[in-house]
């Protein structure tokens, strides 16, 4: 029984799993037939994909719960500290998979602009600050007002950055554009909260 428990889908656990996750993304990038870039950018698409879904979530947890109160959305903001560090750390993924196809493909540093550079760079030290602060300690340390603040403002950023990143990608690319619409839908739920009451008190 002890054991079975130690195995659920909560808390700690979903960040050990994401761990799997992207140790396995990797394997699978070695294993790939195909040229050292084409794994690096398989590995760069695949953290990516990851990385958003694992974002909209922690970032919509709060506004599901509000509107959907069923097991799912429970469990979702009891664990929304945890999808957010799963989000980092495939985050952080995509970012040594780009790093690695910069070392190897120079052409590719060579065809970023400094919007990209920054705006990119903004948003990873946003990432960093959350996760290193995703603890009791943190909240206790900063004072809950100055950690929401935190918190709130790196997820603007970070949201902001995202959809940046697929703009360009909408219409050509399926993907970027199920990306995109799972962005503004977390941002949608997040704005209604404002203005809405719950179905549970209607």
């Amino acid at each position: 029984m002890t054991h079975k428990r130690s195995l659920r889908l909560e808390g700690p656990m979903i960040v050990a799993w994401a761990a799997l996750a992207s140790a396995a993304i990797v394997l699978v990038a070695v294993l790939l037939p195909g040229s050292v870039e084409q794994g690096i950018r398989w590995v760069v698409r695949t953290s990516a994909k990851f990385s958003v879904v694992c974002f909209s979530l922690a970032f919509a947890a709060s506004s599901l719960r509000h509107f959907w109160p069923v097991p799912a959305s429970a469990w979702l903001l009891r664990n929304r500290r945890y999808t957010g560090l799963s989000f980092a750390l495939f985050h952080f993924l995509h970012l040594t998979a780009l790093v690695a196809w910069g070392l190897w493909t120079p052409k590719f540093l060579e065809s970023l602009d400094a919007l990209t550079v920054v705006g990119g760079g903004t948003a990873y030290a946003f990432v960093a600050a959350q996760a290193a602060t995703s603890n009791d300690a943190s909240v206790r340390m900063l004072g809950r007002r100055r950690w929401t603040l935190l918190h709130t403002v790196g997820s603007y950023a970070i949201w902001g950055v995202f959809v940046f990143t697929y703009v360009p990608s909408v219409i050509a690319n399926p993907w970027a554009a199920a990306a995109f619409a799972l962005l503004f839908v977390a941002l949608g739920l997040r704005i209604a909260r404002r203005v809405k009451p719950p179905l549970a008190g209607r």
